[in-house]
């Protein structure tokens, strides 16, 4: 058994990239970058408008009741949080990747993939929320005119 073990793992063959594969990388190092920096003053801007409503309208008389306006204000911190840690990945992700490419370390390329992976493990748990809350109120919508 230990055998068996020990050949597999013997067995395992590592990926060797090519330069042409390094290059596409390379490439888009700038564009995780870029779309990483547009996502960091995207949350910004919301954690002002978030500030901003909180100042002027945390001074308003609601008429109805006063729970919505803070469930509002913790739907926005959990938004903010989120985009602010799923931009944090992507920027992590890109300069691992140009450095570790710059010094050919692939334990610091490693430190990068698993970056990527967590960015898309994010993106897809936020899309399957999105698109949950989308059809709930689809059908909602539907079922509410019948």
């Amino acid at each position: 058994m230990e055998d068996q073990l020990i050949s597999q793992e013997t067995e395992q063959q590592s990926i060797v990239l090519s330069q042409t594969s390094i290059s596409y990388l390379q490439s888009s190092i700038p564009w995780m970058k870029f779309v990483s920096i547009i996502g960091y003053i995207i949350t910004g801007l919301v954690f002002s408008g978030l500030i901003f409503s909180f100042v002027f309208m945390g001074t308003q008389r609601f008429s109805s009741s006063p729970y919505s306006h803070i469930s509002s204000i913790i739907i926005c911190c959990i938004f903010i949080a989120v985009f602010f840690k799923l931009n944090s990945h992507l920027f992590k992700n890109a300069t691992l990747l140009r450095d570790g490419i710059k010094t050919n370390d692939s334990s610091t390329i490693e430190k990068a993939f698993n970056f990527h992976k967590k960015f898309w493990t994010i993106s897809g748990i936020i899309l399957l929320i999105y698109l949950s809350i989308f059809f709930i109120v689809l059908i909602y919508s539907l079922f509410s005119h019948l």
